[in-house]
């Protein structure tokens, strides 16, 4: 994976070549040697002696200039989703942890409550009975 740095890197080299597209050509002398021609130059500074590159390598340095500026741009956009991404994800984490607070919470009240016993005495009607054990008595007649 390329750093940050690397990516703008490159950028930046694209951006101070010659202005694109780009056309690969054959060499006049040679069929299988080549070169670049952009807006403004050939490139292919050994012309009258020897040739840097052969068609092949002439046609990926063409296709590259006008390639890498949007291979960089996908690459930001991916990054930019992935950021997206991370921030839901972080957003679903906080969720499933308040939902998991719930729950404890819910749990616990549940707990608060283990030994009331209901009693049903009638269709629709519901009587808690309480636990007596420690309560002091009301002595019959009142207080």
């Amino acid at each position: 994976m390329m750093k940050p740095e690397e990516i703008q890197n490159v950028l930046e080299l694209s951006e101070k070549a010659t202005p694109g597209p780009w056309e690969p050509y054959s060499s006049y002398c040679c069929s299988d040697m080549g070169g670049v021609v952009g807006t403004t130059s050939r490139i292919c500074p050994a012309e009258m002696t020897r040739h840097p590159m052969t068609i092949e390598d002439a046609e990926f340095v063409a296709a590259s200039r006008e390639a890498i500026p949007k291979l960089v741009a996908h690459v930001r956009s991916l990054e930019s989703q992935l950021s997206l991404a991370e921030k839901f994800h972080d957003l679903a984490v906080k969720e499933r942890d308040y939902e998991r607070h719930r729950v404890d919470r819910l749990e616990q009240q549940l707990r608060s409550i283990e030994g009331h016993h209901l009693k049903i005495s009638a269709p629709m009607e519901v009587t808690m009975i309480m636990p007596t054990a420690g309560i002091p008595r009301i002595p019959e007649g009142g207080c």
